[in-house]
């Protein structure tokens, strides 16, 4: 996975080798592979799947020791029942590795950047003549996904609250957290924890 993912020790105890045992990895993304593809380019156990998982992984069931999904949320019509969909595509013992964003821009932990005003928009709070382009971007694709049919308020709630309420994830081992990564010019020297806004639970 390229290093970048979180929980790097747990990632590397669920992927150690295991005499006899093959480890299997399900990454789930989004127009990361070109079509046609050309499989004789790649090792033997790589394949790729093209699917709408929107209608269900029922053919994965119990098959994978870990899972990555990174950027998809936004696409999901049912965000409930794909996350239970991919739960069960885990053996026992397996790991889910979920990273998403949030479509809001925030100045700092607890306050949002106001949107850049177009011309014909009402005056309404949250927008503002010399508010945010980008802010302005990141709303645009929070209502094209959702006119698409996506679910992005409970996409909010899974990013905002984590995912504790799920029957089939121990509780004890789930890790969540928020981190807000800075816009413009990147910070020197290290950061602490509360200065990038990441928080465990």
């Amino acid at each position: 996975m390229g290093g970048l993912y979180p929980c790097r020790e747990a990632v590397e105890a669920i992927l150690s080798p295991v005499e006899g045992v093959e480890k299997k990895i399900l990454d789930l993304g989004v127009d990361l592979a070109p079509t046609p593809m050309d499989q004789a380019i790649y090792p033997p156990n790589l394949s790729f799947e093209i699917d709408d998982i929107n209608l269900g992984l029922v053919h994965f069931r119990d098959s994978f020791d870990l899972i990555h999904m990174r950027c998809v949320l936004g696409g999901i019509k049912d965000i409930r029942k794909t996350l239970e969909d991919i739960q069960t595509c885990l053996k026992p013992g397996g790991m889910l590795v979920l990273i998403d964003g949030d479509f809001r821009m925030y100045k700092d932990p607890t306050t949002m950047y106001p949107l850049a005003k177009l011309s014909g928009d009402p005056d309404v709070s949250g927008v503002s003549e010399d508010g945010s382009w980008m802010a302005r971007v990141l709303w645009e694709a929070h209502e094209t996904s959702s006119m698409a049919g996506s679910n992005i308020e409970y996409l909010k709630e899974v990013v905002d609250r984590g995912l504790w309420n799920y029957s089939l994830l121990d509780p004890e081992t789930a890790v969540g957290g928020n981190f807000f990564t800075p816009l413009g010019s990147w910070a020197t020297g290290e950061l602490s924890p509360t200065s990038t806004g990441e928080k465990g639970h």
